[in-house]
């Protein structure tokens, strides 16, 4: 009860102000020095319990007294106040428009404060066709002209703030922004009209529009700011009350969403004269790191504000205002300029005036003043009629559009230190015009807040995809760095021993090239990690392919070689010297460095960005930079097919000379490199063009794939050498420390090209070849296999290294080759008339072999007998007699 008493009291205490403001207002002239031939009555609504009202009701009076003080405007007319409270909510409201209507008999009424009463207000003047002017309504409603035909307002609705905003959105090149908006009568009709507008737009692309506070609580704040996230938006426009905004924001500020990365564009919530807030409310309200950080950077739209500075017509405003008598026109606070919308309100009565007078009295009239004065001019005082009244008040120009909403200046203010605000530019006619050299964008927190050098945010953040340096990047490089470090002891190993015989018999030039091939492979993964440039991208496809034709080349040389040996069934004279291998080599690398060169300057090789908007990344790679990714596309096809057919060529000699022993030959360890390779190789252009694997897993198999393939051909080739070297008794016999003995053969040495150090025996029809370093006997004969339960005459090439170092006679039948250590080697059975004689060893093979002269069969048989004794083998019982001569 004592609650209810109470609330009495206050409602009385509030009638009897409203009662004394009446008194000075109703039902009195605004200006009593002029005949009053004909009185217009205007009505005045506005919440009693607001401390705006007094103000806005003065300002009404200033404007009437204003206008009529020149007598040339509404001759003979005089316009009475009629004001009235609508404090009591909707009905009290409608109730006080109802009675001023029938009543007191006014013919446009002026008012409300908020869009909440003024709504159902202007349904009722617009059924009635009287005039009902606003000054700070903007719900998005009012512009509705079937429902609002007489209802028009010198303020923007919320939803041309927006609009007016996209010149912003322009300059800053923020074309992809989210809108966030209440359901209420304020955000949810705007909320709809920026979202059209916004959707129309070509250069703009709404990502999402989230209304929230659904059920006017923030139960669905969280899972529209989590939208927001989705769609990877860093510009968010918002339409609500500067209550909800701020609860917004402190959501916001729990998912880390103020920081610099983005950008929050409101309806001033907060500004009161020339954007300045009341800090010690938002500091109670919300705490001092909301004020000092958190708001910084957010941009506030409004329509300019009520104070101008430097503007004339504003100036003159604000002077006679701050001395006007508080008696005469109460709320005026002497000296004080007035409350925000003062200045619209004085605007809104002035504009009708005008309005009325170029209706009436006008060069073209439309009206008479006595039908305005009986509410019956209708149609001739809807919007239309005060929509360009050449009017130029405190604010400027006053224009209305076809919905009757004036046509506003918008001024975008920003957030800055201590909760103030400052213009940073303004919005006229949909352009942007800045107005601050240096705008303070937020910087991290704890950085040096608005330093000249802060760029603008971007609108959009993109996910960056390209191998970083984290656990994968850095993992990947440690092993390929411990592989680096493997080669480089193997090749110093190599270097030391550069005089031993099998590094000798594996080539120490073409070891050195695939030496350093594997080298530069190790190194690639360290230009593959972090975001690609210039000097990544080219140093990765060129070294890679150098690499490659740094190992493969020789590979295609030494394998080559081997099967040209093994395969001379004619005895002919080969050349297959260094001099005449490397420029070879030299010629197969080179045709890659061409193709890398024209990639490079015509192709454009460079570092390439690919979006996606849809899944927000930015996909970092190597490609062309100048648009001519179809010439790239083409080497790259052109490198690998010219290097696939390398690797093929060299898998074909490798199979071709599978068989070989590797103490004679690295054929059998070529052979599994180059499969390792061919199959890498396979397995890599796979991934290369399988779509959908993450860039971290597509890097990871790729760069372990090529790991696989280099510590194979490192260990298979170079590594195998090292072993040999170290695990075998067949060093070279010009080694330091050897005795006269032991090169007891150097006159024969093969490692030597020198034609000198050729078998003066040789006979014609046994050829001497000199290989890569190696000198040799090779000539087709005529065998049967006498293991075998069939016996037939089959053609066989025979190989006699003429190295002391190298103890074993090859025999290549078809495509099978075997090897008989010259250590456990008989020759017997050896027929004058047959020209044929008997070879087997201890391993159980045993053959027939047909010479095809008596100088062919003893140019062989001398050398068997001079390589059994290079390797200090008695050669006693060597070579026998046949004693039957008995044919097979």
């Amino acid at each position: 009860m004592l609650n209810f008493l109470q609330a009495m009291g206050i409602q009385i205490f509030l009638r009897a102000a409203l009662c004394l403001l009446l008194l000075v207002f109703s039902q009195c002239p605004a200006v009593l020095a002029r005949t009053c031939n004909i009185t217009l009555k205007i009505g005045a609504i506005s919440n009693s319990t607001n401390t705006r009202t007094p103000q806005i009701f003065s300002a009404y009076k200033l404007a009437v007294n204003q206008f009529l003080a020149d007598e040339s405007k509404l001759p003979g007319v005089c316009v009475t106040i009629v004001t009235a409270d609508s404090a009591g909510g909707q009905g009290a409201a409608l109730f006080e428009v109802t009675r001023l209507v029938q009543s007191d008999k006014i013919v446009a009424l002026f008012g409300d404060l908020g869009s909440d009463l003024t709504v159902n207000e202007a349904l009722m003047t617009g059924v009635l066709k009287i005039p009902q002017v606003a000054y700070s309504a903007g719900s998005e409603k009012l512009g509705n002209k079937v429902d609002y035909p007489y209802f028009w307002r010198t303020i923007a609705p919320a939803s041309q703030s927006f609009t007016g905003a996209l010149g912003m959105l322009e300059y800053f090149k923020w074309s992809r922004v989210v809108l966030m908006n209440s359901v209420d009568a304020l955000g949810g009709p705007a909320g709809e009209v920026v979202r059209q507008d916004l959707g129309s737009r070509k250069d703009l692309t709404l990502l999402a529009s989230i209304p929230i506070f659904k059920d006017n609580t923030d139960s669905d704040v969280d899972s529209g700011l989590e939208e927001v996230k989705a769609k990877h938006a860093r510009v968010i426009m918002t339409i609500m009350t500067a209550q909800q905004t701020s609860t917004l924001l402190l959501h916001a500020i729990a998912k880390k969403m103020t920081g610099p990365d983005y950008i929050w564009i409101n309806i001033n919530p907060y500004a009161d004269q020339a954007g300045a807030t009341t800090v010690n409310e938002l500091r109670k309200n919300y705490g001092d790191e909301f004020v000092d950080y958190h708001m910084r950077g957010t941009i506030l739209l409004a329509g300019s504000s009520d104070v101008i500075p430097g503007y004339p017509p504003n100036d003159d405003f604000m002077a006679l205002w701050k001395n006007l008598d508080p008696v005469q026109y109460p709320g005026v606070v002497k000296g004080q300029p007035p409350l925000r919308y003062i200045v619209r309100a004085y605007s809104s009565v002035y504009v009708y005036l005008l309005g009325i007078h170029n209706a009436t009295f006008g060069p073209n009239p439309t009206t008479t003043i006595q039908a305005v004065a009986a509410g019956t001019a209708g149609d001739k005082v809807k919007p239309a009629a005060f929509a360009n009244t050449g009017f130029v008040g405190p604010l400027g120009p006053i224009t209305l559009n076809e919905k009757g909403d004036s046509v506003d200046r918008v001024d975008y203010h920003i957030y800055v230190a201590n909760g103030s605000t400052i213009r940073f530019g303004i919005g006229e006619h949909g352009e942007f015009n800045r107005t601050l050299d240096v705008i303070p964008w937020k910087v991290a927190m704890g950085a040096n807040f608005g330093a000249p050098d802060t760029p603008a945010p971007v609108d959009f953040i993109y996910y960056e995809i390209y191998i970083g340096w984290d656990g994968t990047g850095t993992g990947i490089i440690a092993i390929f760095m411990l592989l680096l470090l493997i080669n480089c002891i193997i090749g110093a190993y190599l270097a030391v021993n550069v005089n031993s015989g099998p590094v000798k018999a594996a080539s120490p030039m073409f070891l050195s090239l695939m030496w350093m091939g594997y080298a530069l492979a190790c190194i690639t993964p360290i230009f593959r990690v972090g975001k690609p440039s210039d000097l990544s991208c080219r140093s990765t496809y060129w070294i890679e392919v150098i690499a490659f034709s740094l190992v493969m080349a020789p590979l295609a040389i030494k394998t080559f070689r081997i099967w040209r040996i093994f395969d001379n069934r004619q005895a002919k004279m080969l050349r297959l010297s260094n001099k005449v291998l490397l420029p070879i080599v030299a010629g197969i690398i080179s045709v890659n460095v061409i193709l890398l060169i024209v990639a490079t300057t015509a192709g454009g090789l460079g570092p390439t960005v690919d979006y996606d908007d849809a899944a927000a990344t930015a996909v970092f790679d190597c490609g062309s930079t100048n648009g001519k990714q179809g010439i790239l596309s083409g080497i790259g096809a052109a490198l690998v097919v010219y290097n696939g057919i390398l690797v093929l060529v060299c898998t074909f000699f490798a199979y071709k000379t599978r068989g070989i022993v590797a103490r004679f030959s690295e054929s059998g360890y070529i052979g599994i490199s180059v499969y390792t390779i061919l199959l890498c190789s396979i397995f890599i252009l796979v991934i290369d063009n399988i779509p959908g694997t993450t860039a971290k897993i597509h890097f990871l198999i790729r760069e372990i794939l090529v790991f696989i393939m280099l510590a194979t051909s490192i260990g298979a080739l170079l590594g195998k050498v090292v072993f040999m070297n170290v695990f075998t008794a067949e060093k070279d016999s010009s080694a330091p420390g050897r005795s006269s003995k032991e090169s007891g053969a150097n006159s024969n040495h093969p490692f030597t090209d020198n034609s000198a150090n050729k078998p003066s025996q040789t006979t014609s029809s046994a050829s001497t070849i000199t290989g890569t370093k190696m000198n040799v006997v090779a000539q087709e004969f005529s065998i049967i296999t006498l293991n075998k339960w069939i016996n037939k005459w089959e053609t066989a090439t025979l190989i006699l290294p003429l190295d002391p170092g190298f103890g074993y006679l090859m025999l290549k039948i078809g495509d099978k080759s075997l090897y008989m250590d010259l250590k456990e080697i008989v020759c017997s059975d050896v027929e004058e008339h047959r020209q044929s004689f008997k070879l087997a060893d201890n391993q159980g093979n045993s053959f027939r072999v047909q010479a095809r002269s008596p100088a062919e069969k003893e140019s062989w048989l001398r050398h068997l007998v001079e390589l059994s004794a290079a390797k200090s083998r008695s050669t006693v019982g060597l070579i026998s007699k046949s004693t039957t001569g008995a044919l097979v």
